[in-house]
C-alpha cells in the first residue's frame, strides 16, 4: 500500500501555485520577479582576461611580428662574421637589408636639401651637366659626378659651388659604403664565379623631391620607370632624409616597412642577381612619405646606384662563352674517347 501511494504521487504531480495577486490586481508579482531575473541574466558582465602566466620569448615575439629585412651596423661587417651572415641571409630572402652607422649626419642631409631646393630643383632652367626628370609628384636630379661639362658649368655659376661640395661629400661616403658591401658579396657568395676582381666601378647619385599635392599611389608611370632601372646596377642605396615607408616589390610579393635617416636601405639589383646565379634576389624599391609630417613642405631622399663594368664582363664570360683553354681540353677528351671506342671495336672484330 505504501508503494501504491508513492507511485500515485509521482504519476500525479501537484499543480503549479496560483499567481500571487498584486495590490492593483493587474498582474502577478511572479512576473516582476521573472522580469528582474531575465534582465540580470541577459546583461553581459565586463570580464578581463588574466595575464598570461608564460613569459614572452624571442621566438614567440618573432612569430608575432611580420618578417622584415635585417639591419646591420656598418662597423660590425669588419669584425663580426655573424653580421655578414645576417646580411647575406636577408639579401637572399628579401633582396634587401638596412645599414646603421653609415656616417652621414642629419645636419649634412638638411644642408644639402636647402642648397638643392634653392639651386636646382623646382627651377625651369638647369645648368648643363645636370639631368632633372619630373614624373608626377616626384622630381629627380641625377648627379653626373665625373662629367666635365658639369664642372665647367659649376665654375661659371657661383651659386652651385656649395651645392656641388655637399653633393660630392655625400657621394664619397655612399660610394665607400657601396664598395665595402660589394666586397662582402663578392667574397662570401656561395655561387660566385672564379673571378671577383672589381674594376671600373660606376655610380649614379640621385636626389629626389616629393611633392604632396598628388599621391604616388596614383602614378603608375613612376613604377614602370623604376622597374626599368632594376637592370642597370648591382646595388642601390636609399637614404631617406626624414621618416618614411619603404616598399619592396619582388617575385615573392610586396613588402612594406618603416625607415628613417639613421638607416640606409640597400636593395639588390639585376646585375648582382645574375652574377650570383640568382643566389641573391633583385627587387625594386619605392620610398613614400606621409604628407602630415611636413604639411605642404616637400620631402627628400637620396639614392646611389652602384655597378661595376668588370661584374658585367664576368657574367658574360662565365655564362655566354667558353674559353680557348676549355675548348682545347674538351677536344682532347673527345679524341681520347674516340680512340678508346675504336680500340674496343677492333678487339671485338678481331675475335
Amino acid at each position: 500500500m505504501a508503494l501504491m501511494r508513492t507511485r500515485s504521487r509521482i504519476a500525479n504531480p501537484a499543480p503549479p501555485p496560483s499567481p500571487i495577486p498584486t495590490a492593483k490586481g493587474s498582474r502577478s508579482a511572479s512576473n516582476e520577479i521573472l522580469a528582474q531575473f531575465l534582465d540580470n541574466t541577459l546583461h553581459i558582465p565586463d570580464l578581463t582576461l588574466p595575464a598570461s602566466h608564460f613569459p614572452e620569448t624571442p621566438a614567440s615575439r618573432l612569430r608575432r611580428q611580420p618578417a622584415t629585412p635585417v639591419d646591420v651596423d656598418l662597423r660590425s661587417l669588419l669584425s663580426s662574421s655573424g653580421s655578414i651572415d645576417r646580411l647575406l641571409g636577408s639579401a637572399k630572402e628579401f633582396g634587401a637589408f638596412l645599414i646603421r652607422g653609415h656616417g652621414v649626419s642629419v645636419d649634412e642631409l638638411r644642408s644639402l636639401v636647402r642648397e638643392a631646393d634653392w639651386a636646382l630643383l623646382g627651377n625651369s632652367e638647369n645648368p648643363r651637366g645636370f639631368v632633372v626628370r619630373r614624373n608626377g609628384d616626384r622630381e629627380e636630379m641625377v648627379w653626373i659626378r665625373n662629367g666635365n661639362e658639369r664642372m665647367e658649368s659649376l665654375q661659371q655659376v657661383e651659386r652651385y659651388r656649395d651645392f656641388s661640395e655637399k653633393m660630392d661629400s655625400i657621394a664619397n661616403k655612399l660610394d665607400a659604403i657601396a664598395e665595402q658591401l660589394s666586397q662582402v658579396f663578392y667574397t662570401n657568395a656561395e655561387k660566385q664565379p672564379s673571378q671577383k676582381i672589381i674594376q671600373g666601378k660606376e655610380i649614379a647619385l640621385s636626389l629626389y623631391r616629393y611633392n604632396h599635392q598628388n599621391s604616388m599611389e596614383q602614378n603608375p608611370a613612376l613604377h614602370d620607370e623604376i622597374q626599368k632601372e632594376l637592370f642597370e646596377h648591382a646595388l642601390s642605396l636609399h637614404l631617406p632624409i626624414e621618416p618614411c615607408e619603404f616598399h619592396i616589390q619582388s617575385e615573392a610579393g610586396p613588402l612594406t616597412f618603416n625607415a628613417g635617416t639613421e638607416t640606409i636601405i640597400v636593395t639588390v639589383g639585376k646585375q648582382l642577381e645574375e652574377w650570383s646565379n640568382k643566389e641573391f634576389k633583385s627587387v625594386t624599391g619605392i620610398t613614400t612619405f606621409s604628407p602630415h609630417i611636413n604639411g605642404s613642405q616637400p620631402s627628400f631622399s637620396i639614392e646611389l646606384r652602384f655597378s661595376t663594368s668588370s661584374l658585367k664582363n664576368v657574367v658574360e664570360r662565365n655564362f655566354k662563352t667558353i674559353s680557348i683553354v676549355d675548348q682545347i681540353i674538351i677536344a682532347i677528351m673527345f679524341a681520347l674517347v674516340y680512340k678508346f671506342f675504336v680500340f674496343i671495336s677492333s678487339l671485338i672484330t678481331g675475335t
